[in-house]
């Protein structure tokens, strides 16, 4: 039996591999430079960053009414990256464990839009970790446990976890697209996540601030350049030129 194209798959094998040694070698990471979470009710500031800053851990709750609720926000300052229209971004956060009690959680993110413009009485793309509030948070539904407005899109897709213990930890990533749906006016992104659901409203999810005692747990988002088309055509006319030379 003849095999026409038994030349191929090691040629493309080649091409892929240099697509992602291309892609990885222009990958930029940067830590959330403001980040925190805010709690519906009489209680609608932060409860770590704002007050003591010390504890480095962002909560995540769906209370029995919006009263008790927390959602969080994670800012993240691009301005000292070159950004191409093209570019990918993953947004990563790390669960260290739950308040108490053993439940099921899901979970989403979104980004808020670019374009962004605050309505009355909410905080533009340059919030503050010691100023936001549920009432003033950009984008954030006051009168829902869960939802955000329409100035903000879910990204990735929520997640689902079940028998979260005090000890449960993992890292959990968001694919955003493109980052320039998401890049403000002011070389800011920000993220939003809330609970979207939980069998015990008693627990609180707990996540890594980027006051965190360790820096590898800190929020973070990871830029992915597209290669350029001129690198790409480089690469395939070397490959080329080695398949000719083998077939010498």
């Amino acid at each position: 039996m003849s095999h026409p194209h038994r030349h191929t798959y090691p040629i493309l094998a080649c091409i892929a591999s240099l697509f992602l040694v291309s892609t990885a070698a222009g990958q930029s990471t940067i830590v959330a430079s403001q980040d925190n979470f805010v709690t519906g009710g009489s209680d609608n500031r932060d409860d770590v960053q704002g007050s003591s800053g010390t504890s480095g851990e962002i909560l995540l709750k769906r209370a029995s009414s919006t009263s008790g609720s927390r959602k969080a926000y994670f800012q993240f300052d691009v301005s000292s990256l070159t950004l191409n229209a093209t570019d990918t971004a993953t947004f990563t956060v790390n669960l260290v464990g739950t308040s108490s009690s053993t439940a099921n959680f899901t979970f989403a993110a979104y980004a808020l839009n670019t374009g962004f413009t605050p309505g009355t009485g909410k905080l533009g793309t340059n919030w503050t970790e010691s100023a936001i509030t549920w009432n003033n948070a950009p984008a954030n539904n006051t009168g829902d446990r869960s939802a955000v407005t329409s100035d903000a899109t879910q990204i990735g897709s929520s997640v689902a976890l079940t028998g979260v213990t005090t000890t449960t930890t993992g890292e959990f990533e968001f694919d955003l697209g493109l980052l320039s749906n998401y890049i403000q006016a002011d070389d800011t992104v920000t993220i939003i996540m809330t609970m979207q659901s939980q069998s015990n409203t008693s627990p609180i999810l707990k996540f890594a601030s980027s006051e965190n005692a360790t820096s590898s747990l800190h929020p973070s988002l990871s830029i992915v350049p597209e290669p350029a088309a001129a690198s790409i055509l480089l690469g395939l006319s070397t490959l080329a030129f080695v398949g000719l030379r083998r077939r010498r």
